[in-house]
C-alpha cells in the first residue's frame, strides 16, 4: 500500500511525464512537418534522436508512476478496473510500441535519407511514416484526454472503444495522407542537392585530413612572405 500523503506526489510526476513527454512528440512531429516541404538535414536528424532518448526516459517514468497509481485504484483486483483506465493503459502501450517502432525502424530510415524530403523515399517507407506520425499523435493526445478530462469517467466501455476509436481512424487518414501526397524535389533542386553534397563532402575530406596532420588547416603567417 502507498502512504496516502505519497499518492498525491506520484500522480503529479505522473501528470509532468504526461505533459513533458506530450510536448517533446508536439514539437518532433512539427519538426517532422518539414520533411513535407524541405530536403532532410542532418540537425533535423539529431533532433529526432535526442528528443526519442529523451521520450524514452520519460516513458519509464510513465510507467513507473502509471503502475503505481493502478494498483492503488483498483486495490490489487482486475474486476475493480474501470473502462476508462483500461483504455488508458491500452493507449499507453499503444503509444510504447510505437516508440520502440520510431527507434528500429523510423530513425535508421531517416538517417539512410537524409538530404531528401518525405515525397522522395520509397512508398512502403512513407506509409509506414505515416502509420508511425498518425498512432504517436493520436496516442498521446489520447492518454492526455483520458487523464484530464473527468468527461470519459461516465463512458462506458462500448462510447470509450466507439470516441478512441474514431480517433485513431481520423489521425490514420491523415497521416496516410500526408504520406501520399508529399511532393518530390524537383530536377533542378536534386541536381543542385547532389552538387551540394559533393562540395560538403569535399570540404569535409579536406578538413579531416588536415586535422589529422597531413597539412596545416591554415597556412602559417610567415608562410605567405617565404622566399
Amino acid at each position: 500500500m502507498i502512504p496516502a500523503d505519497f499518492l498525491p506526489v506520484i500522480k503529479g510526476v505522473h501528470l509532468l511525464s504526461v505533459l513533458f513527454c506530450l510536448s517533446l512528440v508536439m514539437y518532433a512531429d512539427l519538426r517532422a512537418s518539414k520533411l513535407l516541404f524541405t530536403p532532410l538535414v542532418k540537425q533535423d536528424f539529431r533532433v529526432f534522436e535526442n528528443c526519442h532518448r529523451t521520450l524514452n526516459i520519460g516513458l519509464i517514468l510513465l510507467w513507473i508512476t502509471g503502475v503505481i497509481i493502478t494498483v492503488e485504484i483498483i486495490k490489487y483486483s482486475l474486476g475493480n478496473m474501470s473502462p476508462k483506465l483500461f483504455a488508458k493503459i491500452t493507449v499507453v502501450t499503444i503509444l510504447t510500441a510505437n516508440a520502440g517502432m520510431i527507434g528500429r525502424f523510423v530513425l535508421p530510415h531517416l538517417k539512410l535519407h537524409r538530404g531528401m524530403m518525405m515525397g522522395d523515399f520509397d512508398p512502403h517507407i512513407r506509409v509506414w511514416l505515416g502509420i508511425t506520425f498518425a498512432a504517436s499523435f493520436a496516442s498521446w493526445i489520447a492518454a492526455f484526454c483520458l487523464g484530464m478530462f473527468p468527461v470519459f469517467k461516465t463512458l462506458d466501455a462500448q462510447q470509450l472503444l466507439l470516441v478512441i476509436g474514431v480517433w485513431y481512424t481520423v489521425m490514420l487518414g491523415v497521416g496516410l495522407s500526408m504520406a501520399a501526397i508529399a511532393p518530390r524535389l524537383n530536377q533542378s533542386e536534386r541536381v543542385h542537392l547532389q552538387s551540394w553534397n559533393r562540395r560538403t563532402s569535399s570540404i569535409r575530406e579536406n578538413c579531416a585530413s588536415r586535422m589529422n596532420g597531413r597539412a596545416p588547416l591554415w597556412p602559417a603567417k610567415n608562410a605567405a612572405h617565404a622566399t
